[in-house]
């Protein structure tokens, strides 16, 4: 059964520019033979996510598509859109007006085709699913401004998704690159390359190789550096003491750490806190 809502008068609490025309869920609609025929004045984005059919069969403009399952399909403002369904299927969808149809395109989220397949990840499955209960509460308070931000977030992850197919992302570039995201998190923290590399499945000598292929820091060099912008941070925004933010952030030697700290800055930490200041 097809839901839906127009949310073009509805009033909002943030001026988000990506305000959403209407929104709609189908959860188990009832199949139909005969051909159905639409067209919009605006551009729609339909998620279709589940069906006992294998293929959707759809016709836009005469142009035949048979697109397998989950899919988007980008329902063009004017288009002639033609699709028999033979089995029930789950979908959302969701529109903007024409304005906001060429600034989705300035950014890049507007799909060349007007159907895109793509593997459902665990962040746009949850997402989805919050659709649909979002618009059990569309009148109340701040729920029309969550939906605007919430389809603005699944057209970015399905933007990410298209990426990411097409760049057949290296294993081991993955892997690095999730070792740089736990760096960003854990440099405060005593961190052995050694354990890293044997947690990853790598020597030492392979994992500093492999780094060197997507950093120009070595791994050393990439931990001091977040750990220099996070003494620059400490001593802007707080009164700590030079030896104690040294301490904080493993420097067993406060004058080694200005040391450092100058080379990096090109001022010792007090001159760098009161020259921002």
């Amino acid at each position: 059964m097809w839901k839906g809502i127009n949310l073009l008068k509805s009033s909002r609490m943030i001026n988000f520019p990506f305000k959403v025309r209407s929104i709609g869920s189908t959860q188990m609609e009832f199949a139909h033979d005969p051909m159905r025929v639409f067209r919009t004045d605006h551009v729609e984005f339909c998620i279709r996510i589940s069906s006992k059919e294998k293929f959707a069969h759809d016709q836009i403009n005469g142009i035949r598509y048979r697109t397998r399952f989950p899919h988007l399909i980008v329902k063009m403002p004017f288009a002639q859109h033609c699709y028999q369904m033979k089995e029930p299927r789950n979908a959302v969808d969701f529109s903007y007006t024409l304005e906001n149809m060429e600034n989705l395109r300035k950014l890049g989220l507007l799909p060349e085709s007007p159907f895109t397949e793509f593997a459902m990840t665990p962040n746009l499955d949850l997402m989805l699913r919050q659709l649909p209960e979002l618009m059990e509460h569309s009148q109340e308070y701040s729920i029309v401004d969550r939906i605007d931000l919430l389809c603005f977030h699944i057209l970015e992850e399905l933007f990410f998704i298209r990426k990411m197919s097409k760049t057949n992302e290296d294993p081991v570039e993955k892997k690095i690159r999730q070792i740089a995201s736990f760096f960003q998190l854990h440099f405060m923290d005593e961190i052995s390359m050694d354990e890293i590399a044997k947690r990853n499945g790598m020597s030492r000598c392979t994992f500093f190789r492999q780094w060197n292929r997507y950093f120009e820091d070595t791994p050393a060099q990439y931990l001091l550096k977040l750990k220099l912008q996070s003494a620059a941070n400490t001593l802007l925004h707080s009164n700590s003491k030079v030896s104690c933010i040294a301490a904080a952030l493993k420097f067993r030697n406060p004058a080694y750490f200005c040391e450092i700290f100058k080379k990096h800055f090109g001022a010792t930490p007090l001159q760098y806190r009161h020259r921002k200041q």
